[in-house]
């Protein structure tokens, strides 16, 4: 039998994902009593009290991302973006990579239950491997493939604190993997969240989420906060009409504690367990369970000086049927130290290592050779920003100094140069260079059509290179009126050593080479523009354009539909109304263009959000996502039948006491 496990062979708690709505029910239910006993102290931080960020305060709002410090956006060299969690919040989507969806610039495609191709730039495929993730200095990037498994990043959306994204490299301060981009995930400490918090709903395809969290204090320094949630999505539909079979559920707990000791020293202390079970189409269903525990010491010196050390440990479990499993075990260490060097240079540096083994399956249609295998990574960085005119010109200069098992010693500088020549206009400019890092796809895996019998069909090759980037970037922005700010951002990225499928002399096993090279170029733009003190505005518009060429010597027999298949044009427009009597009610307007290879039709969609708020600590909203289409295409990711997004509408409650 080649279907879903017979109903006399489920486990008892897969027997009740038979009947996900009366499940719903009851997880509602029992999220809703817990919530009830944690206590009855007042929320400290209301829902009314979440900051509306005027287009003032969005000009001196902070990033950490591009320099690994804190500095108003406005003014860094970087094409970033912040989501705030007042943006989070009104967007009202469920998961982080839906979320991800309003952030200018940033290509997100859903290709299966969820899973997620998250990519700005170029390079969007089922398995994109240009984008470093990290939640609060946690690489979530596997070395299995460099990609993320974004089914399984999950976080209490209310507890974060912001989502930074960088378009365009920061590998001389994060390493490898930082090469078209990064997404900085950021909670909020464990005082920002004191007292209770309970959330729940459901709909016709999120057919039941659920959190409860609850914050205390120990003595005057000390805060912590405890969370768990719960999330049953629905299955996706096929192009033929039929059911996709890749429903998805998952669990997650976890804590955070955090100690102000003398107000110059911090000590973080945090952890998440999740377990997820998603469906696969004609298998029996796939899961994965992991953790993991991260510890941070902060030393304030002063405003320009701090000293940080962080170390965590991350295990990932994951089995799909009939393809491949993998335990793997990661530690990270990580050393920062930032000071002024006289009073035009703010220095930074800092040292890693990271060390992440695994175990594999070989009877799946993926194995890998060796099956186990322990991997390294070491490096050091250093970045200094000098204040050649102050408050006029800054230039930026730094590198990252890398060593990893499969390509050996890596240089990744960046040279970068920000002009202001009035107080609300910024120009920069940038020259970068950054690596994608082989892993063990390139490197050891085989592919067999049958799990675990000959012949092979797919091999990696132990001497695979890097993939290389050399960015160009140029950008800029202004504050033309009070109520709008304006920026542009251009790159021209070339590429060296892009990865193919390189047949043997008998046309089989295709080898994993370098034999692919190209440029990539195009410009993102965005404005923001407070119409009326209750009406904000958000338009943005990007376009790609890829010149990628095979080397005369390849014979790829796929000419690179597994990779860098993009759309041409992004649009974005938002508008958020606060209306009177505690009334929000919100839209969003996304455009995408087709994808050439496989091919998928352009669309128009819209999210739309309705809350009300009828007494403090209270909300009740109304969420519908992708709304013009009873289902559309987002992404190919091999499938010989596509998946197809349904229209979702849902029904939310928070409350904060």
């Amino acid at each position: 039998m080649t279907g879903r496990k017979s109903r006399d062979k489920l486990s008892p708690i897969q027997q009740r994902r038979m009947k996900p709505e009366s499940r719903s029910i009851a997880a509602g239910a029992h999220l809703f009593l817990a919530a009830l006993c944690v206590g009855t102290q007042a929320a400290s931080s209301e829902i009314e009290e979440l900051n509306q960020l005027s287009i003032a305060d969005l000009m001196e709002m902070e990033v950490t991302s591009p320099g690994r410090k804190a500095e108003p956006r406005f003014y860094s060299p970087t094409a970033v973006e912040i989501l705030t969690e007042e943006d989070i919040r009104r967007y009202g989507a469920l998961t982080l990579p839906d979320t991800l969806r309003i952030v200018p610039g940033l290509h997100v495609a859903r290709y299966i239950g969820n899973g997620y191709s998250v990519t700005t730039r170029g390079f969007s495929s089922a398995a994109a491997n240009k984008m470093q993730v990290m939640m609060d200095g946690r690489i979530l990037y596997t070395p299995l493939f460099s990609g993320v498994f974004w089914e399984v990043q999950d976080a209490l959306l209310m507890d974060l604190d912001r989502i930074e994204v960088i378009r365009g490299p920061g590998a001389s301060l994060w390493g490898a993997n930082a090469v078209n981009g990064i997404i900085s995930i950021t909670s909020k400490s464990a005082r920002e969240t004191q007292g209770a918090l309970f959330e729940g709903g459901g709909g016709n395809e999120e057919l039941g989420f659920g959190a409860v969290r609850y914050g205390g204090r120990v003595g005057e320094s000390t805060f912590w906060r405890v969370y768990s949630k719960y999330r049953y999505r629905d299955e996706q539909r096929l192009s033929t009409g039929a059911e996709a079979e890749d429903f998805s559920e998952h669990w997650q707990s976890g804590f955070r504690s955090d100690s102000y000791l003398r107000e110059v020293h911090q000590l973080t202390l945090q952890g998440d367990f999740y377990l997820n079970n998603f469906g696969t189409l004609g298998r029996e269903d796939a899961d994965s369970r992991g953790g993991n525990v991260l510890g941070r010491w902060t030393r304030t010196y002063s405003e320009e000086s701090d000293l940080q050390l962080q170390l965590y440990y991350d295990r990932a479990d994951r089995t799909v049927p009939l393809q491949y499993d993998e335990e793997r075990n990661t530690v990270d260490l990580d050393l920062q130290h930032r000071f002024p060097l006289g009073e035009r240079n703010d220095l930074i540096w800092g040292a890693n290592y990271r060390v992440s083994s695994d175990q594999t399956g070989i009877d799946g249609t993926y194995s890998f050779e060796p099956s186990e295998r322990t991997l390294q990574w070491a490096g050091v960085f250093l970045q200094d920003e000098i204040a050649v005119i102050p408050e006029r010109l800054t230039l930026t200069l730094g590198s990252k100094f890398e060593h990893n098992d499969f390509s050996g010693f890596e240089i990744q500088p960046s040279g970068r140069i920000a002009v202001t020549p009035w107080e609300d206009q910024v120009i920069w400019a940038a020259v970068s260079r950054a690596v994608r890092a082989p892993t063990r796809i390139e490197s050891d895996v085989r592919f067999r059509p049958v799990p675990g019998a000959p012949p092979v069909i797919i091999q990696g090759n132990p001497d695979f290179e890097s993939e290389d980037l050399l960015a160009y970037e140029l950008g800029y922005r202004i504050r033309p009126l009070d109520p709008m700010t304006f920026e542009i951002s251009a790159f021209y990225n070339v590429y060296d050593h892009l990865r193919t499928l390189e047949p043997t002399a008998t046309g089989v096993p295709l080898t994993l080479m370098n034999e692919r090279e190209g440029d990539t170029y195009g410009f993102e733009s965005t404005i923001n523009y407070q119409a009326l003190e209750w009406w904000r505005l958000t338009g943005s518009y990007s376009l790609l354009r890829e010149d990628l060429e095979f080397s005369s010597t390849s014979l790829d027999p796929t000419r690179g539909t597994t990779e860098a298949n993009d759309p041409r044009h992004l649009g974005l427009v938002r508008s958020r109304l606060t209306l009177p009597h505690r009334i929000e009610f919100d839209q969003v307007i996304r455009y995408v263009d087709s994808l050439p290879n496989p091919a998928i039709p352009s669309y128009f969609e819209l999210d739309l959000r309705l809350a009300w708020r009828p007494q403090p600590g209270l909300e009740l909203s109304l969420v519908g996502m992708n709304l013009l289409d009873s289902s559309h295409p987002e992404f190919n990711g091999g499938s010989a039948l596509q998946p197809e997004v349904e229209r979702s509408v849902y029904a939310k409650v928070m409350w904060l006491f």
